[in-house]
């Protein structure tokens, strides 16, 4: 099995998390190579967890990894296609999808791996600076970006809502946002997609609100031309509402 990393909404995981039934008498076989991961994802990975059922012990759930950008899942994909016999091994025990449905209820289950220590509150994804010199290229932009962005959109916010950044994360609509190792348009219109959501259902109607009746959404779009990135929301011609442009020049090293 191949280990191969996927665009994640708020970083990047490896697809080979699962289900898997381990005869009693391979379990030592099988924590061995569970240590073995765990050893990698210690270095790379922002998050990963294995948890076993205390009701039925030969069952067990791997969770799946997940990264800061995408240099450290390359860096983990590397180290797990480096191990042999590892994934290999894994997948002896490995159930297919449609066989490994089970409810995790009250405290049937033990996490027996759990790496959300290395990220501080992982529910708001506040995670410990990246000293400027050991960032990537990507990550340095994402710092310059994240702020950029935070600053456009908080200055159309209605009253009571606000954005900043934090790191590589715009911090809007109730969302924390990865800007790292994602195309510019695409995540800028993904993040006011979603300030967009939040503001329009606590309102209860679209926001922002054009002029004349009825209640119609007006998308976000985000361009870039002219030596700068553009974002509206509305129909290009006839905006119902123009964000500050942000110069290129701002986010380039």
């Amino acid at each position: 099995m191949a280990a191969d990393s996927e665009g994640f909404s708020y970083g990047l995981w490896l697809d080979h998390s699962g289900w898997f039934e381990v005869p009693a008498e391979q379990t030592e076989r099988f924590e061995g190579l569970l240590r073995a991961l765990d050893a990698i994802y210690r270095e790379h990975a922002i998050h990963w967890s294995v948890r076993r059922s205390r009701t039925e012990p030969e069952r067990w759930f791997e969770d799946m990894p997940r990264f800061r950008e995408e240099a450290d899942a390359r860096a983990a994909a590397d180290a797990l296609t480096g191990q042999v016999g590892l994934l290999e091994g894994l997948d002896e025990f490995r159930l297919p999808p449609e066989d490994g449905i089970w409810m995790f209820e009250g405290s049937e289950w033990q996490t027996v791996h759990d790496l959300d220590s290395h990220v501080g509150d992982w529910s708001s994804f506040e995670l410990p600076t990246i000293p400027p010199g050991e960032r990537t290229a990507a990550m340095k932009r994402a710092h310059r970006l994240a702020p950029a962005i935070a600053t456009r959109i908080d200055g159309i916010l209605p009253e009571g809502w606000s954005a900043h950044a934090s790191n590589e994360f715009v911090v809007a609509g109730g969302g924390w946002h990865s800007v790292v190792d994602f195309e510019i348009e695409d995540v800028y219109e993904s993040i006011l997609d979603a300030v967009q959501d939040a503001i329009s259902e606590e309102r209860t109607r679209p926001w922002p609100e054009g002029e004349g009746p009825g209640l119609t959404m007006h998308m976000p779009h985000v361009e870039v031309c002219d030596g700068a990135i553009h974002a509206w929301f509305g129909a290009q011609d006839a905006p119902v509402l123009v964000l500050d442009p942000i110069p290129l020049s701002e986010i380039e090293d």
